[in-house]
């Protein structure tokens, strides 16, 4: 009995460390836009994530530690774009969603968040054991 209420709280522990980001990326004109490259780069630890947003243009990207993040979202006939400065606390799920104007992959648009410190994308709750 102890032994499984030890594995409880020693798992809601390493949980309660993450956070995630979701999103979705249309364009111009609210469209869904499909297969487009997310990377998303903790800028403390050089850390980086890739994923790719759905047929429906929605992307997922769980289990990230928390800290400082960039975010860049990359599509074919489209500029790149580019959120810096996301700060991921424990628990967060953050919703950043990207609007792609169409050009060349060589032209970008950088957004700077100055997003408050606390974000949710739904009403859970969590907590930090320590022990």
């Amino acid at each position: 009995m102890v032994l499984s209420a030890l594995f409880v709280f020693s798992s809601l522990h390493v949980f309660a460390q993450e956070a995630t980001i979701v999103g979705t990326v249309t364009d111009p004109s609210g469209a869904a836009v499909p297969n487009v490259n997310i990377t998303v780069t903790n800028t403390e630890t050089g850390q980086v994530n890739h994923f790719t947003s759905s047929g429906v243009g929605q992307y997922v990207a769980p289990g990230l530690t928390i800290g400082r993040y960039t975010v860049k979202a990359e599509g074919p006939n489209f500029k790149a774009a580019e959120q810096r400065d996301i700060v991921l606390g424990v628990g967060d799920r953050r919703r950043l969603d990207f609007r792609l104007e169409v050009g060349t992959t060589q032209q970008s648009v950088t957004v700077e968040a100055t997003a408050a410190a606390v974000q949710s994308d739904s009403g859970e709750q969590s907590f930090l054991i320590n022990g």
